[in-house]
């Protein structure tokens, strides 16, 4: 059983995905924040660089791992009706072997930030824990919660230990940007050591994403338990309450992570911002859940086009990834790189909506879907 409003929700992610993986795919593999690219240009440029910062950079990761959680548990439940519930973990296992071979090709071949991969890594925990008592995943959330809090807390304890950032990180980086673009001159293939490289780089930080991946997934789960995400207009209080907590604290909080990008890309690091950085595992997620809760309370219009890119988003997501290998380079400006994003989504929008008229799932759903259910017959 399909939920429109969840499809949607995904579909909005898809759009926040977009706008922050452009940039690694325009100007460098090595960058892993967006404050470490080119220095501002003008008002346009400021106001590009500081919108995104403040409104998406890692806002939308936090909303697909939710429902990615609340996709494992809308399958279990279609594995129950179709009598399928006793080898439900080794269907959804073998749905996760594929989408991490998809990650370790799509991180190689194509955007060495990839995601899926550490979904899939961080799936098989998952598929051990979701089922139990709702007040159990509580307990693992709250120690994934207080792992996090050491790991980072460590993290502001060495910023204020080494004096913040120091010059030359900013130094190192803009080397590696302009090792980049030279790179960018040659062809796909002659890029493609430096890509490998850059992707195993990123997938050693699995390690402190796996507890927080593991935390956005079991909300995900409980949502769906609970009935919050599967059906909002019984929960419109509670809905309502973390709105206001998510977007009440979460826009002034991630507004200052916003200051400190704009500092440091006009050349001015080590602000006592900078510790920032150390919590913004915990500011982007305040922020994602009031943009859920606010998107399930107050657009229910946008559903009926939002839901059909969400319903594609394996297909639309690496399909964004290999037209920004074929299009960008570092000579797109910022504000290029937004207009660049939204010519993107709204293509995507209208191509989902021309094939699932014609089809029941995306191509790269079908694929996978295939290879994950073989011939048992399930509603995924």
């Amino acid at each position: 059983m399909r939920h429109a409003q969840i499809d949607a929700l995904r579909g909005l992610a898809l759009l926040g995905i977009c706008v922050i993986n452009v940039w690694m795919l325009a100007y460098g593999y090595q960058q892993t924040h967006l404050a470490y690219y080119p220095r501002l240009d003008g008002a346009a440029d400021t106001l590009s660089m500081g919108a995104v910062v403040w409104l998406a950079e890692g806002k939308f990761y936090p909303i697909f791992a939710f429902l990615f959680g609340a996709g494992y548990w809308l399958m279990r439940q279609s594995a129950r009706r179709a009598g399928l519930l006793a080898d439900f973990a080794n269907i959804y296992r073998r749905r996760l072997r594929w989408l991490l071979a998809a990650g370790v090709l799509h991180g190689c071949l194509l955007y060495a930030g990839d995601i899926l991969t550490m979904y899939a890594l961080t799936g098989m925990v998952l598929v051990q824990v979701a089922d139990r008592r709702p007040k159990a995943l509580l307990r693992v959330i709250r120690t994934c919660l207080i792992y996090l809090l050491v790991c980072y807390g460590l993290g502001v304890l060495a910023d204020v230990g080494a004096g913040m950032r120091s010059a030359w990180q900013g130094e190192r980086l803009s080397d590696s940007i302009a090792a980049f673009r030279l790179a960018q001159q040659h062809s796909w293939v002659a890029m493609l050591p430096a890509r490998v490289s850059a992707y195993l780089m990123n997938q050693l930080g699995v390690i402190l994403a796996l507890p927080e991946l593991l935390c956005l997934f079991l909300a995900g789960v409980l949502s769906v338990r609970l009935g919050v995400l599967t059906r909002p207009q019984r929960h419109r209080a509670r809905l309502r309450r973390w709105m206001l907590a998510g977007l009440g604290l979460g826009l002034p909080l991630n507004a200052l992570l916003a200051w400190q990008a704009l500092d440091e890309l006009n050349g001015r690091p080590g602000s006592w911002l900078n510790l920032l950085d150390d919590i913004g595992v915990f500011l982007h997620p305040l922020l994602a859940f009031g943009y859920v809760a606010g998107f399930l309370l107050l657009v229910p219009r946008m559903v009926a086009w939002l839901a059909p890119a969400g319903r594609m988003a394996l297909t639309n997501y690496l399909s964004q990834s290999l037209l920004g290998v074929l299009i960008l380079s570092p000579a797109f400006s910022r504000p290029q790189l937004l207009l660049y994003c939204a010519a993107v989504f709204l293509a995507q929008c209208l191509f989902s909506q021309w094939w699932l008229r014609r089809h029941p799932i995306g191509p790269m759903e079908a694929i996978w879907r295939r290879y994950t259910y073989r011939d048992a017959k399930i509603e995924g």
